[in-house]
C-alpha cells in the first residue's frame, strides 16, 4: 500500500509543476554534456582575429609527412602571460583541426624535470617573470617557447609574450620548413622544363652548342629526387615562325643572322633561331638563361650551363615558394644594409622571416645582373645615375613577369661644414623617374608638409609640429589595397609625391592605387627648401590638398626603352650573330610598389621588432609585390584602430546633453506610457465584468 501511493505520489510531482526546475537542470547539464562533444565557435571581430587565415589552413591541410609542434609553455601564469598561453592553446586547436593526420600537437608539462630537460634540448630556456604573491612582486622562471619538427628540419618560436602576430609566425615559420624540404609542395601537376634550340645555330660552329643538350639532361638527374622524380624535360626546335611567338610570350632568346657563309664555305640565308631554357607550371614560367658569348679571337660559345643544376633547383623554387629570394640593387649610393644607424639594416632584419635579401650590382663589364631565382627587385634611396643599360636591365626584368619595390627620394640632405649653418638639399636625378613616367606615374620632387603632423614636446615653446613628419591614419590608408586596409596609425618622414596622369587611372592594362596619400591639410615644398618648423606656417586653405606618397601599379606593362641601348662594335662584329632581342610589353603581369622616401626603411621610422603599422606596411609593400597577398592580412590583425571620429567642443557637448537628458526621458514616457496602457486595460475589464453582470 505505501509503495503504491510513494508511485502515486511521485507521479503527481512527476506531472506537477513542483518537478520542472528539476527537469530544468536535467536538460541544461545533458546539453552542456553532449555540446561538449561538438566544436562549435564563431568569431564576430572585424577581418576575422581570432581565425586562421586561408593561407594557414591550406598549409596545413596540404602537409603529406608528420610535422610536429611540440609546447613548453607553463602553466597557471600572471597576467598578461595567462591570456597568451589561452591564444596559444586556441590557435593551436583551429590548426589541428582544420590540419591532417600528419599535423599533430604535443603539450608538456614544464613542472616535471624531464619537460624541462626537452625544452633545454629544443634551446627554448625559462625567462623571468613577475607576478603579485601575498601583495608582493616575486620573480619567478616560466617557459614561453615551443619546437617545430618537420622532416630533419627543426624551427624554435621562444619567449611568447604577446599574442600579435603569433599565427604569422606560426605559419611563415612552417611554411619555410615544408618548402625548404619539398620545393613541388602542394602542386598537383609536373612543371614542365623545356630547351628551346634551333638546329640551324649549328652551322655556325658554336662551342658547346653540340653538347647543351645533354648537358641540360644531366644538370636535370642531378637535381633531388623529390624534384628530378616530378619534372617533365623536353627540347623543342621551334619553327622560324613560331620563335616570334615564343619571344613575346616567354621572352625566349632571340638570335638573328645575315646572309654569310659557315665554316666550309657554304652560303647561309639570312634567318633567326631561338636559344632558352624555360621553366614553366600552369600559366606560371621563368627563364632560366642560357647564353651565347663571343670568344676572345674568333666565334661563339654556349655560356650560362655552369652549375647548372643548381639554377633549374633555384629558379623551381621561385616559380613555385612563397618565400623567393628578394634583389637589392647597390652601387648608387642606396642605403646600406649593413648600416645599423642610418643605413637600411632594419629593412633586412623585417624581411629575414620570408625573405633572403641579396645585393645585386653592376659588373666590370657594366652589365646588371638579376639572379634567375628573384622575383621582385628592391631599390631604396639611390642617391646617383642609374646607368642606360642598368635601367635597361631592370626594364626586361619587370617586363618578364618581375617586380618592383621603390623608395625614392626628392633630395639628397648635405649635412654643413660649418657650425650653425643649415644643411643644403641637391634634387636626385636617377634616371628611373623618367622611366616610371613610361610605366604610368610621374614623380614630383619637392617636401609634402602637412598640418596633421607628429608633434615633438619643447619644455619652451610646448608641442612643436614637424611639417614634414605626416601622420597617416583614416582616409590617408587606402582601404582599397590588401598592403593597408588593416593598418592603424603611421607616420613617414621628408617625403616626396607623384602625379598619376588621366590616361593612367583610366587605363585597362595597368590597375593603379594610391596607398598612402597625405591628409587635406597639406602643401609641397619645392623651392627654398628650409626643414625649421619654427619658421614654417601652413598656407591659406585653397592651397591645401592631399598627395600621394606611395603608389601601387599592377598590370601590362610597356617597355621604357624605344630600342636597346646601343653598344660600340667593330665592323666584324657586325657581321656575326645578333642576340639583342627587346621585350617589348609585359610577357606577364607585374607589380610596382613605389614610396616616396627611403627613411621608411631607416631605424627613424622602422622597429624590426615592433609589430607597428609603419613596419607592417614596409613588410606588406614586399609581400604584396612577390605575390605574398594572402601572408597580409594574417600579419596585420588587430593593428588597425576604429578610433572616434574628432568632433567640436559644440558638438561633443550636444551628444552629452542627449545622453544626459533625453534618455531619462525617454524612460520616464516610456513608463508613463505603461501606466496609461495598465489603466485603461483594467478600466476596459471592469466595465466588460459590470456591463456582463447587469445584463444577467
Amino acid at each position: 500500500m505505501k509503495f503504491k501511493e510513494r508511485l502515486q505520489h511521485a507521479k503527481q510531482w512527476l506531472l506537477g509543476d513542483a518537478s520542472d526546475l528539476f527537469f530544468y537542470l536535467l536538460i541544461i547539464v545533458l546539453a552542456n554534456i553532449a555540446a561538449s562533444q561538438l566544436y562549435i565557435r564563431s568569431d564576430l571581430t572585424k577581418g576575422d582575429v581570432y581565425s586562421l587565415s586561408p593561407i594557414s589552413k591550406e598549409l596545413v591541410q596540404g602537409i603529406d609527412a608528420p610535422l610536429t609542434i611540440k609546447v613548453f609553455f607553463s602553466h597557471d601564469l600572471p597576467a598578461p602571460y595567462n591570456s597568451v598561453e589561452r591564444y596559444l592553446k586556441d590557435i593551436l586547436e583551429e590548426y589541428d583541426r582544420v590540419g591532417g593526420k600528419d599535423f599533430t600537437v604535443g603539450y608538456y608539462d614544464m613542472d616535471d624535470a624531464e619537460s624541462k630537460s626537452s625544452a633545454s634540448d629544443y634551446g627554448i630556456a625559462p625567462v623571468q617573470i613577475q607576478e603579485i604573491k601575498s601583495d608582493q612582486f616575486q620573480s619567478r622562471s616560466a617557459y614561453l617557447g615551443l619546437a617545430v619538427i618537420y622532416g630533419d628540419s627543426i624551427e624554435v618560436i621562444d619567449q611568447i609574450t604577446n599574442s600579435s602576430g603569433l599565427e604569422y609566425r606560426l605559419t611563415t615559420t612552417m611554411q619555410k620548413m615544408v618548402a625548404a624540404v619539398d620545393a613541388l609542395h602542394g602542386i598537383t601537376g609536373k612543371p614542365l622544363l623545356t630547351l628551346y634550340l634551333s638546329k640551324s645555330l649549328g652551322a655556325f660552329g658554336i662551342k658547346g652548342f653540340d653538347d647543351l643538350e645533354q648537358n641540360v639532361r644531366d644538370a636535370v638527374k642531378q637535381l633531388p629526387p623529390s624534384i628530378r622524380d616530378r619534372i617533365d624535360f623536353r627540347v623543342e626546335d621551334p619553327d622560324a615562325g613560331d620563335i616570334k611567338e615564343l619571344s613575346d610570350r616567354y621572352g625566349i632568346q632571340t638570335i638573328r643572322w645575315r646572309a654569310s657563309t659557315d665554316q666550309n664555305g657554304k652560303q647561309l640565308p639570312a634567318g633567326n633561331g631561338a636559344l632558352d631554357l624555360l621553366l614553366s607550371y600552369g600559366d606560371k614560367s621563368r627563364l632560366i638563361p642560357i647564353g651565347l658569348s663571343q670568344r676572345l679571337f674568333s666565334g661563339y660559345a654556349i655560356s650560362g650551363v655552369d652549375n647548372l643544376a643548381t639554377r633549374i633547383e633555384e629558379t623551381m623554387r621561385a616559380l613555385l615558394s612563397n618565400n623567393p629570394a628578394v634583389a637589392y640593387l647597390t652601387g648608387h649610393g642606396e642605403l646600406s644594409l649593413a648600416d645599423q644607424q642610418q643605413g637600411a639594416a632594419p629593412l633586412q632584419q623585417l624581411l629575414s622571416d620570408m625573405y633572403e635579401l641579396k645585393e645585386v650590382k653592376t659588373g666590370e663589364d657594366g652589365n646588371l645582373t638579376i639572379p634567375d631565382n628573384v622575383s621582385t627587385l628592391i631599390i631604396n634611396g639611390p642617391k646617383t645615375e642609374i646607368s642606360e643599360n642598368e635601367r635597361y636591365t631592370i626594364d626586361q626584368f619587370l617586363l618578364r613577369g618581375g617586380n618592383l619595390v621603390l623608395f625614392l627620394d626628392p633630395y639628397q640632405v648635405n649635412q654643413p661644414t660649418a657650425y650653425g649653418q643649415p644643411p643644403s638639399y641637391t634634387p636626385i636625378e636617377t634616371g628611373l623617374e623618367e622611366q616610371l613616367s613610361a610605366y604610368g606615374i610621374d614623380y614630383k620632387r619637392g617636401y609634402v608638409l602637412d598640418d596633421e603632423a607628429y608633434s615633438q614636446r619643447d619644455p619652451q615653446y610646448g608641442d612643436i609640429k614637424i611639417y614634414w613628419a605626416p601622420l597617416l591614419s583614416g582616409k590617408s590608408l587606402s582601404k582599397e589595397s590588401t598592403i593597408t586596409q588593416n593598418l592603424g596609425e603611421m607616420i613617414t618622414l621628408q617625403s616626396g609625391t607623384f602625379i598619376i596622369p588621366n590616361e593612367t587611372e583610366n587605363s585597362d592594362d595597368i590597375t593603379t592605387k594610391v596607398i598612402l596619400s597625405s591628409s587635406q591639410k597639406s602643401w609641397l615644398m619645392d623651392k627654398n627648401i628650409m626643414l625649421n618648423p619654427m619658421g614654417m606656417v601652413p598656407p591659406g586653405d585653397e592651397k591645401l590638398q592631399s598627395y600621394p606618397l606611395a603608389v601601387s601599379l599592377e598590370g601590362s606593362f610597356s617597355s621604357a626603352f624605344p630600342a636597346p641601348p646601343k653598344e660600340e662594335t667593330t665592323e666584324e662584329e657586325k657581321q656575326a650573330l645578333d642576340t639583342a632581342s627587346q621585350i617589348k610589353t609585359s610577357i606577364a603581369k607585374g607589380r610596382i610598389a613605389v614610396a616616396a622616401t627611403s627613411l621608411l626603411t631607416t631605424p627613424q621610422l622602422l622597429d624590426p621588432s615592433s609589430s607597428n603599422s609603419n613596419a607592417a606596411f614596409v613588410h606588406n609593400l614586399v609581400d604584396w609585390s612577390t605575390g605574398n597577398d594572402q601572408v597580409i592580412p594574417m600579419r596585420t590583425k588587430g593593428l588597425g584602430r576604429h578610433k572616434l571620429l574628432p568632433t567640436s567642443p559644440e558638438v561633443r557637448n550636444v551628444i552629452k546633453g542627449i545622453a544626459m537628458g533625453l534618455i531619462p526621458l525617454l524612460v520616464i514616457f516610456a513608463g508613463l506610457f505603461v501606466w496609461r496602457l495598465q489603466r485603461s486595460r483594467r478600466r476596459a475589464i471592469e466595465e466588460r465584468f459590470s456591463g456582463g453582470e447587469h445584463h444577467a
